[in-house]
Formats: structure tokens, C-alpha cells, sequence
């Protein structure tokens, strides 16, 4: 037996060896038991400069300028028959030892961001398998071999995917979905989802890659586990039908695709709480929106959205609400009932005015309306005294929204790009006010009240008419103190009203 177990860390020297570790780093990458080799963790590293790239292991960052991935995976490693885990990540070796099928009680192998040029075709035997996570280089078709590895819960593949098996179904156990670079045209006609799926990852991960992904698959069957579905960054233009399939869905991500539209039908996931369709191209939200009852979190932003239903109102459970770059020139009053909403984003729009109703949303932390065509706020906006934050710059106030000196909470307040002449001395009494952008505005004087900001630590003051001889020495003083950027002009020099 001692025989056997000197030979397993034998393996091992020589895979640390090939990885350009020295044999003390082996501890750091091994787990044994009974003297047996059971866990191998070794992640693929090159280091630069003083850079670390895909590594996770900071207190082994002193070597720099070394290349810790693995060219060429030892055939001995064959010989530990005991192995269960092998997380190999961000290695340079393109295929498997010839006879990797012989690892029988491996249960975990994770080759991601690894450079496969094909699917290893022993993986397929081998039974024991819980988690697989593969990245291959080139054009993939996913063998149909891939659905009899029974036990399998866990699955990630990364890959231009040309086709994919017809019938998941088999796969009882599988929780976890992760197929990244999904084509058009690899899914198959009447394909059937694992019937245990939890969560479902068809995303593409850079924000610099799109795939080109159009649409996928109906749900036919009922899929009672599935509480995840992220189809971000494709080109779907259709959600398919049957959300009454998936009646504990929480959360669904199409981000940055090609919608239209979105189905009636998506109604029918009453359990939904965070909904994201983020630079899509839809004009029109459908009034079912107002059955998501449980809604936290629904992002909106840049499509090109002129209008809301009123059903938006239904929406009590909802936390944060992102409506930015869409083409809105009102909101619907319904929007008042959003009691428990914490954050709206509403800039870069054609907004002419706030609804009045916006005042019984009481719960409203951070409001952002920057980038519209706002002249003024409601005076229901005082009702609002939780509101810490608002940023208003790059609108059309040529007044200060006075209903902002009631507001004991307001922590920081945007007005850069406006048109306001004077600020309301009780503006500068609220206790809780701490940094404060009223540059390129029409200011004349250093304002009155400034003084009695107690807890005003940052103010910008630039590209305004302000010149010095409107300063006393305590408010120089003040300026200094509160990092001001004062964007002062020689008196002499500024142009006659």
C-alpha cells in the first residue's frame, strides 16, 4: 500500500513540477485521505509585471514573471485511481490523456477556460461524474452519449455549441445548466428539458462577445425546480411560450438581446422577483407586467419604452426600477403605488415633469432624473423623507426645487447643467447634507446659508458667475474646509448683466 501511495504523489510532484511549481507548493493544490490522492485544485496562471491573470491563490503571487499552466497533462495521472476531484482551469493543454476513462470515482472535473480542440469522448464513461465544466475551443456538438451520465447535477460548457442533444429529460439529476455560445439552430425540434433543472444559463459572459442566439425551445413540460433562466447578451427576439411551466421562476435575465415584444403569457410566473430586459428594442410593456406581484427588481432601460401600463401600479413588492435611456415624456400616475420602491431611475429621457402622485412613494431612498427636460418638481416630492440621494443635472430648473429644503434625509444632490440663479438658504440646514454639484448653473454669488452646512463635505461650484469679491474670509475658509470647487471668476473681468 505505501507502494502505491509514494506513486500517487509521485503523480503529483511531476503535475506541480509541469505547472512550474516547486513540490512545497503541493500542499497548497492536494487533498488526501487515508494517504490516497482524492482532490487535485490546481488553477492556471501566467503572471506579469506585478499582474496576476485568472488566478485565485494571492499568497502565491511572488513569482512573477512565471507561466503556471500546464502545457501537456502527464499521462500518470492516470494512475490515481482514488482521485474524485480535478479542477484543472485556465490550463494550455488541447486534449485528455488517452485511457482518462480509467478515473472511475471522479466526480468533479473542471477544465474551464482551458483549451480543448474537441469533446474528450472518455468522459462519457465515466459515471461518477456530479459536476463537469469544459471549455472547447472551435465548433461543438454536444454527443447525445452526454444525457446517459446519470448522476450528473452539475453542467458548463463553453464553445461555439452547433447542436445540442434532443432530450435532456434523462438527465434526472441535473440542477445546474450552463451553455455559453449557443447558436442558432442548435437546439433541436421538441427538445425536452432536464425535468430537475434549477437554474438555465444560455448567456454569453464578455460584454465585448454576443452570441448569436435567436430563440429557444417552448416549455411543453412542467419545470417545478426552475427559479433561474439567463439569456443575456444573444440576439433572441421571441421568448417562448408556456411560463405557466415554470410557476416558481425568481428570476429571468434577457438582457442586451433583440425583443420586440414580450408574451402575455410571461404573467403567469406570479413568483417572479427580478426581471431584467436591459437594451432590448421593446416599445410597448403588456399589462399582464402587473400580475408579477412579487416583482423586486425590473430593469427597463434602453429600449424604446414612449409609455408604461397602468397595471405598473400592481407592483407592491417592487424594490428598484430602471427606466433610463428610453424615450418617456411622462410617467402614469399608477406609479404612486409603488409604496416600497427604494430606487428609480429615470435619466435620459424627455421627461417634462414628475407625477405628483410620486409623493406616496414613501420609501424612496435614490432618485435619479439627470438628462431630461424637467423646468420644475411637485411639491409632493416634500412627502418623500427618506430620500437620500437625487441627481437633476442636464435638465431646464432655472429655480431651485424648493420642496428639496424639506427633506431631512438628502445626503447628496446633483444640479450640474441647469439654469438656477440662487439656492434657499434653508437648503444648506439639512443635517444629513454632505456633497452637493451645483456647477454650470447661473449662480452670481457664493450662496447665503452656505455657512450652516454642518455636514457638507464636498461642493462644486465650477463654471458658474461666482467672483471673489462675493467671498468673506469665513467662507473662503468654509470652502477650503468642505473641498469646494469654486470655478471663481475675476469680478473685473465677468460680463455686465
Amino acid at each position: 500500500m505505501s507502494f502505491h501511495k509514494d506513486k500517487e504523489m509521485a503523480v503529483v510532484a511531476d503535475l506541480v513540477k509541469a505547472a512550474h511549481w516547486t513540490r512545497e507548493d503541493a500542499d497548497k493544490f492536494v487533498k488526501t485521505r487515508d494517504g490516497h490522492v482524492i482532490s487535485i485544485e490546481l488553477e492556471g496562471v501566467y503572471k506579469s509585471g506585478g499582474r496576476i491573470y485568472n488566478f485565485t491563490l494571492q499568497e502565491l503571487s511572488n513569482k512573477q514573471g512565471h507561466d503556471h499552466r500546464i502545457m501537456k497533462l502527464p499521462q500518470a495521472i492516470l494512475d490515481l485511481e482514488y482521485l474524485e476531484v480535478l479542477r484543472l482551469p485556465g490550463h494550455l493543454f488541447t486534449a485528455l490523456p488517452k485511457g482518462f476513462d480509467r478515473l472511475k470515482n471522479l466526480r468533479v472535473l473542471d477544465l474551464s477556460g482551458s483549451y480543448l480542440e474537441a469533446f474528450p469522448q472518455d468522459i462519457l464513461s465515466l459515471q461518477s461524474l456530479d459536476t463537469l465544466i469544459l471549455s472547447v475551443q472551435g465548433t461543438l456538438e454536444i454527443p447525445e452519449a452526454l444525457t446517459q451520465l446519470a448522476r450528473l447535477q452539475r453542467l458548463e460548457i463553453s464553445s461555439t455549441i452547433s447542436k445540442l442533444p434532443s432530450d435532456w429529460s434523462k438527465m434526472s439529476h441535473l440542477e445546474i445548466l450552463v451553455l455559453q455560445g449557443v447558436q442558432s439552430g442548435a437546439f433541436q425540434k421538441g427538445m425536452r428539458y432536464p425535468s430537475h433543472i434549477k437554474r438555465m444559463d444560455f448567456s454569453m459572459p464578455s460584454q465585448d462577445v454576443e452570441g448569436n442566439l435567436e430563440e429557444i425551445p417552448d416549455f411543453s413540460e412542467t419545470l417545478p425546480l426552475l427559479t433561474e433562466i439567463n439569456l443575456s447578451r444573444n440576439h433572441i427576439s421571441r421568448l417562448p411560450q408556456g411560463w405557466e411551466n415554470v410557476p416558481n421562476l425568481l428570476s429571468l435575465d434577457v438582457s442586451y438581446n433583440a425583443l420586440t415584444g414580450l408574451p402575455p403569457g410571461l404573467g403567469a410566473c406570479a413568483r417572479l422577483t427580478s426581471l431584467n430586459l436591459e437594451s432590448n428594442a421593446l416599445s410597448a410593456i403588456p399589462e399582464q407586467i402587473g400580475n408579477l406581484s412579487r416583482l423586486e427588481v425590473l430593469i427597463l432601460s434602453r429600449n424604446k419604452l414612449t409609455g408604461l401600463p397602468a397595471s405598473l401600479g400592481k407592483l407592491h413588492a417592487l424594490l428598484r426600477l430602471d427606466l433610463q435611456f428610453n424615450q418617456f415624456a411622462s410617467l402614469p400616475p399608477s406609479m404612486g403605488e409603488l409604496i416600497r420602491l427604494e430606487t428609480l431611475n429615470v435619466s435620459n429621457n424627455k421627461l417634462i415633469s414628475l407625477p405628483e402622485a410620486m409623493g406616496k412613494m414613501i420609501a424612496l431612498k435614490t432618485l435619479d432624473a439627470g438628462w431630461n427636460l424637467l423646468e420644475f418638481l411637485p411639491a409632493a416630492v416634500t412627502q418623500l423623507m427618506h430620500l437620500g440621494s437625487i441627481n437633476l443635472e442636464q435638465n431646464r430648473l432655472s429655480k431651485f426645487p424648493t420642496p428639496l429644503t424639506k427633506l431631512s434625509s438628502l445626503d447628496q444632490a446633483k444640479f450640474r447643467g441647469n439654469k438656477i440663479e440662487s439656492i434657499p438658504e434653508g437648503f444648506w440646514k439639512l443635517p444629513k447634507l454632505r456633497q452637493v454639484d451645483l456647477s454650470s448653473n447661473q449662480l452670481a454669488t457664493i450662496p447665503k446659508g452656505l455657512l450652516e452646512a454642518r455636514s457638507l463635505g464636498f461642493l462644486d461650484l465650477n463654471e458658474n458667475r461666482i467672483c471673489d469679491a462675493t467671498q468673506s474670509n469665513a467662507v473662503s475658509e468654509f470652502l477650503l474646509k468642505v473641498k469646494c470647487q469654486p470655478g471663481n471668476q475675476d469680478c473685473s473681468k465677468r460680463d455686465n448683466p
